[in-house]
């Protein structure tokens, strides 16, 4: 599909409140918002940032579940990133009700110039952060206090009676239905919460319903951060010191099942949550959990390959003395998270995987930089296009912003929309077998 496509684009170039009259020109460039005028009035949400309200404003029902939202953090550092993941989420996941979690003022303004519906959760912070020479970068004060607002503002959510998806801006979606998978997988397994599986899971993509063992286990991780800042832990490193027997981990159906029977038994439905867990979506091609960002040797991933599609087989996955052959039948590419690495390799493996969607390498746009008067005396901002690095002039904060691929390779997309047929992904169950072999060597 060609949305959002230059034609419009153009169109709003030469006449910057075009947004704000036409209802189809706003739904249009809904996966790329960045691309309107800075800071439109035609989003309902342009000027709220006060997280509750804004959760009200963007929140959906989804089937029994009367508000759910998705919950993005932001770094104006890492703004292409951002747009990579909140195109496809919004374009292939199907994902309408996110917002975006700032913690700095200068990211807020970011944020806010991009047209995401940014929240401000400063409030959330269980430390004041030092802003350091390296201030955010692995490892330092500023990065755990950055890791440690997640809990807390799950926490304020759940309380709040939503359920909550929570997912890191390093990621890729696919041509699925991201809430439609993520809570057929949940009411299979009779659970509270769905991660992907990493020691125990990794805390970068999850959802968890607005259950009351949900409550008590997201206030009590939360809880753990002054505690986990003296042992230099992480949110996802520090979760397993939550108390066990506020949750218990499964699955596959059958054990989700017994496990919530057992729960029920005890009388410990209210207290103790249930989280499903499932592999990370690569391991249809490499079962192991760093394997995404090793770009060499890494099989394309194909974004056709669903699980029930006769895609189960034999396939050796080489390690330094053995030979690891797995048989794979999992459920299909959802999302893709590349995990042991730093920010130019993650964009390397989407751009190796042919999964990077914006076009961070050639076109921008860059306003002018200044106002010109309109008809009734009405200020707007003109744009012009550029050939040059994909910044933007016009504001304050100079965010990048870029254009969608497409309009400049047409193909980009065209793997997304050539598959057989569509449905759900994580609902299709299926097990993986391990065996090890003596490498062969030639």
């Amino acid at each position: 599909m060609e949305h959002p496509s230059r034609v419009t684009f153009e169109r709003i170039q030469a006449d910057p409140t075009l947004p704000e009259r036409d209802a189809s020109v706003l739904a249009e460039f809904e996966a790329a918002p960045w691309l309107l005028p800075p800071r439109t009035k035609a989003l309902k949400y342009t000027g709220v940032h006060q997280l509750d309200t804004l959760a009200e404003l963007r929140s959906t029902p989804f089937g029994n579940v009367t508000k759910t939202i998705t919950l993005l953090i932001f770094s104006a550092k890492y703004a292409a990133m951002t747009q990579n993941g909140v195109y496809s989420m919004v374009k292939f996941g199907g994902v309408r009700n996110y917002i975006v979690a700032t913690w700095d003022p200068d990211d807020l303004q970011a944020c806010a110039d991009l047209n995401l519906p940014c929240a401000d959760v400063t409030s959330f912070l269980p430390e004041t952060m030092d802003k350091g020479p390296d201030a955010g970068a692995f490892g330092t004060h500023d990065f755990l206090v950055i890791a440690w607002h997640r809990p807390a503002v799950l926490a304020h959510l759940l309380k709040l009676g939503y359920a909550v998806l929570t997912t890191d801006s390093d990621i890729v979606y696919l041509l699925k239905p991201v809430w439609a998978s993520y809570m057929a997988y949940l009411e299979q397994g009779e659970a509270d919460a769905a991660f992907q599986s990493e020691g125990p899971v990794n805390t970068g993509n999850f959802v968890m319903l607005p259950t009351t063992a949900s409550v008590a286990f997201a206030t009590a991780w939360a809880a753990l951060a002054p505690k986990m800042f003296k042992e230099r832990l992480t949110d996802q490193t520090g979760l397993p010191h939550v108390d066990p027997a506020l949750w218990m981990v499964c699955s596959d159906r059958s054990a989700c099942q017994r496990d919530r029977a057992g729960i029920i038994h005890r009388n410990a439905s209210g207290t103790q949550m249930l989280i499903r867990r499932f592999y990370p979506n690569q391991f249809n091609y490499w079962s192991d959990v760093c394997s995404l960002s090793r770009t060499e040797g890494f099989p394309k991933i194909d974004p056709c390959d669903w699980a029930g599609m006769n895609k189960c087989g034999l396939r050796p996955l080489a390690s330094a003395m053995h030979q690891h052959v797995h048989l794979i039948c999992l459920p299909a590419v959802m999302f893709l998270h590349p995990i042991c690495a730093n920010y130019e390799m993650k964009v390397r493996a989407f751009k190796h995987q042919e999964f990077w969607f914006v076009d961070d390498e050639s076109e921008s746009i860059v306003a002018h930089g200044s106002y010109v008067f309109r008809t009734a005396g009405v200020k707007v901002l003109t744009f012009a296009l550029c050939y040059a690095a994909c910044t933007q002039n016009n504001t304050m904060s100079h965010v990048t912003v870029c254009h969608p691929l497409q309009w400049r390779v047409n193909t980009t997309e065209v793997m997304l929309y050539s598959c057989p047929e569509y449905g759900m992904a994580l609902f299709h169950e299926r097990r993986v077998y391990n065996k090890t072999l003596q490498a062969t060597t030639s």
